[in-house]
């Protein structure tokens, strides 16, 4: 069973007689009586629409309130959203992700794939809901979404394999995913692209810089580039402090600076100039580093932006230039 499904428990005050109420095949909205004597469940899936019912306090189903139609899918030729695992960098951990299909897929041929990001440690596990596609993928991309190790609804144990190591785990299991995904016939590894903002630019960027034979094209957003220069409630709490006696390794290694050099896809920064979540300096240094290295990026700046992103349809041109066949 999906660890991300929620689902409703009853126990006793003292821990006994803990009974499972809802389905564990099926994520779980529930909604009590004032009396608790009853709720209404919405169960779905991200493959399986929501059904909504009433159930009393033992489980027990009183009655289907109602069913989704989705029978327009198949009259406009829409495919349902994938909900696979795979392994995590590690070879061991079970990771989940989702991939989009454009309408018209067609198994015989070769797709890029757009994976979109945020990554960091706050963010969220897959979209466990029922949901139509993304209309991106109806250009002619595999849009994918991976859910790395320290994203959040799988508890502590989950969470602490990325402390003092942010940038370089969670950028790992997203190459790990790919990897997976490269095992398919229909999936062309080299046309790879990557997206994401704040800690998805982060992401965007190490990914590219660290794993060039997974990514070809990065669009990175308002991204930290070392975590020496973001806030230190965010940064302290999860990477330790950049000092010897603490976690100065895992600040060197979540620099994107150290790997300036090993450039090989093609990298769009964007940043905002007022920028005061994560300043423009983090892309400044990038930059520099890039220049020092001899290599190429492309360059947006959001003149008097703050934490912003560039628009999705110079995103899409960026994408579909390089990623065209």
């Amino acid at each position: 069973d999906c660890p991300y499904y929620r689902q409703l428990p009853r126990a006793r005050l003292d821990g006994k007689g803990d009974q499972l109420l809802t389905d564990p095949k099926f994520d779980h909205t529930v909604d009590l009586s004032p009396t608790g004597g009853a709720f209404v469940d919405i169960a779905q899936t991200p493959t399986e629409p929501p059904t909504t019912s009433v159930l009393d306090d033992r489980g027990r189903v009183l009655g289907k309130i109602g069913s989704s139609d989705i029978s327009g899918f198949a009259k406009q030729g829409i495919k349902k959203r994938e909900f696979f695992t795979y392994k995590a960098a590690d070879g061991k951990t079970d990771l989940w992700g989702t991939l989009d299909f454009p309408s018209d897929f067609d198994a015989s041929k070769k797709y890029p794939v757009w994976v979109n990001v945020y990554g960091g440690p706050e963010s969220g596990g897959p979209e466990v809901r029922f949901s139509t596609p993304s209309p991106t993928a109806e250009l002619g991309f595999l849009v994918a979404n991976f859910a790395g190790r320290g994203t959040m609804g799988r508890g502590k144990a989950f969470r602490d394999d990325v402390y003092q190591k942010l940038g370089v785990v969670e950028m790992d299991d997203q190459a790990a995913g790919v990897k997976y995904l490269a095992t398919r016939p229909y999936v062309d590894i080299d046309r790879v692209g990557i997206t994401g903002t704040s800690y998805g630019g982060y992401a965007s960027c190490m990914c590219l810089l660290r794993h060039p034979e997974c990514f070809a094209v990065a669009v990175a957003n308002s991204s930290v580039t070392d975590w020496r220069n973001y806030d230190s409630i965010y940064t302290e709490r999860y990477n330790g402090l950049p000092t010897d006696k603490d976690n100065l390794s895992g600040y060197d290694e979540g620099s994107a600076m150290k790997y300036a050099s090993q450039l090989k896809g093609h990298l769009f920064l964007y940043f905002g100039s007022a920028d005061n979540n994560v300043h423009p300096s983090n892309t400044y240094q990038l930059i520099g580093a890039l220049n020092k290295a001899g290599k190429e990026y492309d360059l947006q700046v959001g003149p008097d932006l703050e934490h912003t992103a560039m628009s999705h349809k110079r995103t899409l041109e960026c994408m579909i230039f390089w990623l065209r066949p």
